[in-house]
């Protein structure tokens, strides 16, 4: 093709036809602009075309990878709706007998919904691994880069809340360890577990705890945490 070419603007000169060859010189030139343009729109379709490819492959791991964040998150406020009712229960039996109150609180059924702890981790690495490379740019949705931007931020405050409550389930831990016979937790007529759950720390340990879950749960409602669980969801998901 290229000595096809070379022959026409030849012949054209030897003819002496300068025009013609000036005016087929500058349309061979507008050919090759546009066969050059045709390549790079072709190249950037390519581009394109394997950038949806590559957000398909993303959208679809954070929808699934937040499907489970959301059942983790799930299960960990139904523990502390189950913990604020445990407290709630026991602070109920502050008020009877000494002798009816300490077995109240030593049947293990109301005592483990006020220990029980619980900590939130949910899976972060693929967030952590777009924001560490360019790849977040693929994905096409502005407010789904933002909220996975804003996630460990939203996580974060959370996880504050959540860390002063099994702060303080630690501290009764460590008190009742100190202060309780276990040996004889089904005896009702033991003087020191009496004394124990009778005792005005023991009181106030509990209602710190119930304090502390139900700040962790008005934070929910209060904070962005379960908003952008279901937004991050929603918007991940793949028709």
């Amino acid at each position: 093709m290229i000595k096809f070419f070379r022959k026409i603007r030849q012949q054209l000169l030897s003819e002496g036809k300068t025009g013609k060859y000036l005016k087929y010189a500058i349309g061979e030139i507008i050919l090759v602009v546009i066969g050059i343009l045709i390549a790079l729109q072709i190249n950037n379709w390519n581009d394109v075309r394997k950038d949806r490819q590559r957000e398909r492959i993303i959208l679809k791991q954070l929808h699934s990878g937040f499907l489970e964040n959301k059942r983790l998150f799930d299960y960990g406020i139904d523990l502390y709706k189950n913990k604020l009712e445990g407290c709630d229960k026991a602070i109920s039996f502050f008020n009877l007998p000494e002798n009816e109150q300490a077995d109240s609180l030593s049947k293990r059924e109301n005592l483990q919904k006020i220990f029980e702890s619980y900590s939130y981790n949910p899976s972060s690495g693929l967030i952590e691994s777009l924001l560490n490379s360019s790849s977040i740019e693929v994905i096409q949705s502005d407010s789904l880069k933002q909220l996975l931007v804003s996630w460990k931020d939203v996580l974060s405050d959370y996880r504050e809340e959540e860390e002063q409550l099994n702060k303080d389930i630690s501290d009764l831990g460590t008190f009742i360890n100190k202060n309780l016979d276990f040996l004889a937790i089904n005896n009702p007529e033991n003087e020191l577990n009496i004394a124990t759950f009778n005792s005005v720390e023991f009181q106030n340990y509990v209602i710190k705890i119930r304090f502390s879950t139900n700040q962790l749960l008005n934070a929910v409602d209060e904070e962005e945490i379960y908003n952008h669980l279901e937004e991050i969801i929603r918007l991940s998901d793949v028709k």
